[in-house]
């Protein structure tokens, strides 16, 4: 027999075995988990309003290209709080389902669907929407039944997802300066009054008595005290206004960006600016100190508004110029004197 062709015989039979062993003894592969199906998927980018109702509330929120914010819908130009709609779109963009129940409902009835939890509405660019009905939990409190309008799948959902969606009504997201009266149990002790970064007025209370005094300036304790009386009814109606501003909207979001026009809205640190203590005896009775800070600045041009900067944020938002030359009397007109 020719050599070459017995070599070339015995590499073929010697790869034909090695195949067949290979073949015959390799393991099953196990196959892994399949990955949970999407219950929709939109990306974020695509959303232009949103619409979250409970049986409690509901709330909608609409996108502004411009300036890149999610703004209430209700509201005139307030937008929400960066940190707590962070992530929001994201987690509406495509929740994924822990199991499909069934492809079909037998009776809605059964799972909250009749009466829904929590419905989410999400409308598209193109001009459509989805409708997310969410129903009752789970037996074992982890998840909610949940269906998009027009489809007859029951699935199921983290009960954590909607949780957090459903905060978002019942907590809305305003932003730190969108402030409506003092904090629950929280009294007023102390009023000062900033011009050229410095204090020029100041009104505190006595903690033992809580009445009012007009304060010594410099002042030299927290709250501030002073030997004379002041007027506490219009000392307490002017704080009352100050915590309640009376906002018309925002007006440039996020200042850091162009600083200089602190001197174009007249919200530098040399232009009037107001600063409230609150205190409030917590459970544990410790004495818990928050604050109401604001600068009013300049009238805008061609309206019956000021320019504002509360909270210590970094937007500025337009007042009603009536409210604020209300609160600037507190600067050039009397002394508060009971």
């Amino acid at each position: 027999m020719n050599v070459r062709f017995l070599s070339v015989f015995v590499i073929i039979v010697s790869i034909s075995i090695i195949l067949f062993t290979f073949f015959i003894t390799e393991p099953e592969k196990k196959s892994s988990e399949p990955t949970p199906p999407f219950f929709y998927t939109i990306s974020p980018k695509d959303m232009n309003k949103i619409h979250i109702k409970t049986k409690n509330d509901e709330n909608s929120w609409y996108f502004d290209s411009d300036s890149n914010r999610w703004f209430f819908e209700d509201l005139n130009k307030i937008p929400t709080d960066l940190y707590r709609w962070g992530g929001i779109t994201q987690l509406l963009s495509g929740p994924k389902t822990q199991r499909v129940i069934s492809q079909q409902i037998d009776d809605p009835k059964n799972y909250g669907l009749d009466n829904p939890k929590t419905e989410i509405k999400l409308f598209i660019n193109d001009g459509s929407y989805i409708k997310l009905l969410i129903g009752s939990l789970t037996p074992d409190g982890e998840k909610n039944y949940a269906q998009i309008e027009g489809y007859p799948q029951l699935v199921v959902v983290d009960a954590l997802w909607d949780s957090v969606l459903s905060r978002l009504v019942e907590d809305p997201p305003y932003p730190d300066w969108y402030i409506s009266g003092i904090v629950e149990g929280g009294k007023p002790t102390e009023l000062l009054l900033f011009q050229n970064n410095e204090v020029i007025r100041g009104y505190g209370a006595n903690r033992e008595t809580g009445i009012w005094n007009v304060c010594e300036i410099p002042p030299v304790s927290e709250p501030c005290r002073g030997n004379e009386l002041a007027n506490e009814d219009i000392l307490l109606d002017k704080i009352n206004k100050i915590s309640n501003p009376e906002i018309v909207g925002a007006h440039y979001l996020d200042i850091l960006q162009d600083e200089n026009l602190h001197e174009v809205f007249g919200t530098t640190v040399n232009d009037p600016y107001i600063y409230v203590r609150i205190e409030r005896l917590t459970e544990k009775d410790f004495t818990e100190v928050t604050g109401i800070t604001m600068t009013i600045g300049n009238q805008v041009e061609g309206e019956n508004n000021r320019y504002a900067m509360i909270m210590e944020t970094m937007d500025v938002v337009k007042v009603d110029k009536e409210w604020a030359d209300s609160i600037l009397t507190l600067f050039d007109g009397e002394i508060l004197y009971k």
